[in-house]
């Protein structure tokens, strides 16, 4: 690969967006799962319960494949279909299409695949060592590599032309420069294990501002010449080229672990909404308050991550089609299922 034509230069984007360009194979993947999760809600509606089954079984186990993988690509896309899934399997619950025996399948189905885990190891082994390894492989290669100027996206604001190749990369402490890529990664090792969504993104924007103030410093610095000035000491030279290949290569790791998080809490939603159901085949009617499933129908119901007050449960909600349970979404205000709620259910 490190001598073929460079036909495309590489685009590092922190949008979310990376997986299309660098691993086309999940876009397939992505589209397919898609589909079926598209086909499960058009065969909810027919009332055709085991083909519905199938389509989100099918999903379930592809989201499980993708999150077993190292690669935090993989896994974020793993962790937005479950989403996906989830959503489809709550509209079919939340409109009490299916009898209750047909639910009593679903659910028993739906135990047989574990919640996903956070990304924590993921960052630990894979992104540490895929980092290291990359420019490991730059200092080995980086003609060929990096070819010339690289377009990058730093903290999704700006599009710059990096001339990665004025560095001069015998002049660097390649030591020094893996010890401040290895404490980069400590730092999101951190984040990604705060407690709150909120201390997350705190911390991911503290160190977004790092990644655009080293850009700045780049750019300020010589008309963002790479080359080693006169006088510069080597420490100094390879502490700033450090910062300068971090801003290309640093993943938005925090993005990956805040959907893993949401998965897990669709999970628990759904598992709501079908004691919901189960509460309904009782009395004849969806639950009034969330409080009338405690403890009967269900132990307890899942908290919302995006609240800002902690331990705070999901909504729960009536419509003229059904029920549905809503998380506030990332905005933490409470929109009745609008605007940017995540609804679990038939709105």
């Amino acid at each position: 690969a490190l001598n073929a034509p460079a036909w495309w230069k590489p685009y590092v984007s922190r949008n979310g967006h990376l997986y299309g360009v660098m691993l086309p194979t999940l876009s397939s993947l992505r589209q397919v799962a898609c589909a079926l999760c598209a086909d499960a809600t058009l065969q909810a509606g027919q009332q055709n319960f085991d083909a519905f089954l199938a389509d989100v079984i099918a999903v379930k186990q592809l989201t499980r494949h993708l999150t077993a993988q190292p690669v935090l690509l993989e896994r974020y896309l793993g962790a937005q279909l479950e989403c996906r899934v989830d959503a489809a399997i709550g509209a079919a619950i939340g409109s009490g299409t299916f009898s209750p025996k047909d639910r009593r399948q679903l659910s028993a189905a739906l135990r047989r695949f574990k919640p996903l885990q956070d990304i924590a190891t993921t960052v630990d082994q894979a992104e540490r060592w895929g980092l290291l390894d990359m420019l490991l492989a730059t200092q080995a290669h980086p003609p060929t590599l990096l070819g010339g100027e690289m377009p990058i996206v730093v903290a999704g604001s700006e599009k710059t032309e990096m001339a990665l190749d004025t560095v001069e990369w015998g002049a660097l402490d390649w030591d020094a420069v893996l010890r401040v890529a290895n404490t980069w990664i400590d730092g999101e090792l951190n984040m990604v294990q705060s407690t709150t969504i909120g201390d997350m993104r705190s911390a991911a924007a503290a160190m977004n501002d790092t990644l655009a103030a080293w850009s700045a410093d780049r750019k300020a610095h010589n008309h963002g010449n790479l080359m080693k000035d006169a006088g510069e000491t080597k420490a100094a030279y390879s502490k700033r080229v450090a910062h300068t290949l971090l801003v290309v290569f640093a993943m938005p790791v925090e993005q990956s672990e805040e959907t893993c998080r949401q998965a897990r809490m669709e999970n628990q939603m759904v598992n709501a909404l079908l004691a919901a159901a189960t509460y309904r085949d009782t009395h004849g009617n969806w639950p009034a308050k969330r409080d009338d499933l405690i403890p009967q129908y269900l132990a307890t119901l899942p908290n919302d991550i995006y609240t800002k007050q902690p331990n705070t449960p999901v909504a729960w909600a009536l419509s003229d089609q059904g029920a549905y349970v809503y998380s506030v979404g990332k905005n933490g205000k409470d929109d009745a299922g609008a605007a940017d709620d995540i609804v679990v259910g038939t709105k």
